[in-house]
């Protein structure tokens, strides 16, 4: 059956016939789902922008600055007693120029390992 359609269609008998080929219609998307799927692609895209910038800056080097800036408020020890400390080590002793009452003089402590040392007067911090 095969070879004589073949055959048919050789010898041109079957040309006048269309041939009727089925395929499926595929659905388009509306000029409104256009819109919303560039949208929601550029929402992406921008997100992650987003986030690899923000991963991308970094923080705060010294820790000093960090206090130094915490103290610019005036609670927590003076700018003076930071600075005091700023080359030397925990248990050193220090001195620095006080709130009004003159000199003070005590030792480099830090009560927060990641934090930088402040020089504490003999005595304790005075409120």
């Amino acid at each position: 059956m095969q070879e004589k359609k073949v055959n048919d269609v050789l010898d041109g008998k079957l040309a006048a016939r269309p041939i009727i080929v089925h395929s499926r219609r595929v659905p388009r998307m509306q000029p409104y789902q256009k819109i919303i799927v560039a949208i929601m692609v550029a929402t992406l895209f921008l997100s992650v922008v987003n986030i690899s910038i923000a991963a991308a800056a970094e923080p705060p080097q010294d820790p000093a600055a960090i206090v130094l800036a915490q103290s610019q408020d005036r609670r927590g020890p003076p700018r003076e007693a930071i600075e005091a400390c700023a080359d030397k080590d925990v248990g050193d002793a220090c001195s620095f120029q006080g709130r009004g009452d003159g000199a003070a003089g005590g030792t480099c402590q830090s009560p927060v390992r990641d934090r930088p040392a402040v020089c504490v007067p003999e005595g304790g911090p005075r409120g």
